[in-house]
């Protein structure tokens, strides 16, 4: 095989590893927000994505948050989609965080609207379904 296949071969399998990681995280953040419980909307509002690094989010607002903070927190969450669909391998690592302070709480249990592990269930499921639907493009 000669280098310029192998080069080939290695960018193809480099684009697709790409697809793939946009393709689960986009998946992936559209199952926590759809799981994520809800009162104010600010826990919902704040899974963001990033490339290379975590992201800060933003602060927690005093007291419940107005509907301008929840709609800056989705504001910063659609920049983090952005992030997600452009994301190249040399980017580095791929970030989905939410830094509310109580998103360890509601994953354990405490609200009745979702069960415990509710992050996790969201993770598998989108990736799961996310390469179910890559192999069917593949046939």
């Amino acid at each position: 095989m000669s280098r310029s296949q192998q080069d080939l071969i290695i960018r193809a399998l480099n684009g697709l590893t790409e697809r793939a990681v946009s393709a689960i995280g986009l998946e992936v953040v559209a199952n926590l927000r759809e799981d994520t419980p809800r009162d104010t909307g600010w826990a919902r509002a704040n899974w963001i994505g990033s490339k290379g690094r975590d992201a800060q989010g933003l602060d927690q607002p005093e007291g419940k948050p107005t509907s301008a903070n929840v709609a800056a927190a989705r504001a910063a969450s659609a920049e983090g989609e952005a992030a997600i669909v452009s994301y190249n391998l040399s980017d580095g690592l791929l970030y989905i965080s939410n830094n509310v302070p109580y998103v360890p709480r509601l994953n354990s249990g405490s609200s009745s609207q979702a069960g415990e592990g509710f992050i996790e269930r969201a993770i598998e499921r989108g990736v799961v379904s996310t390469f179910r639907a890559m192999s069917r493009r593949s046939r």
